[in-house]
């Protein structure tokens, strides 16, 4: 592992330690819950791919609706993303 990557696993929050707790109907309705939300997640993406054909995904979005600058911005956040999470 290179020295520059530091990797912490985050400590849960107190919905996650109740859901760990009580198990059963609790995890099932986090589940649902979570599919649900990104199921509409994917509807978005889907209408926004058909609105703009254009290649480049999230930054063709981003750049149209923020302009040049805010499509540059996010090009280059995705490509730290994308460098600091290969680290671990």
């Amino acid at each position: 592992m290179p020295a520059s990557c530091i990797t912490m696993k985050p400590e849960p929050d107190e919905l996650e330690l109740a859901i760990r707790a009580r198990g059963g109907d609790a995890e099932a309705l986090a589940e649902l819950t979570e599919r649900l939300r990104l199921s509409l997640f994917a509807l978005a993406y889907a209408e926004l791919g058909a609105m703009m054909p254009d290649t480049g995904g999230q930054y063709v979005y981003l750049r149209e609706a923020y302009g040049p600058l805010g499509g540059f911005i996010s090009a280059r956040a995705l490509r730290c993303r994308k460098n600091l999470g290969s680290c671990g």
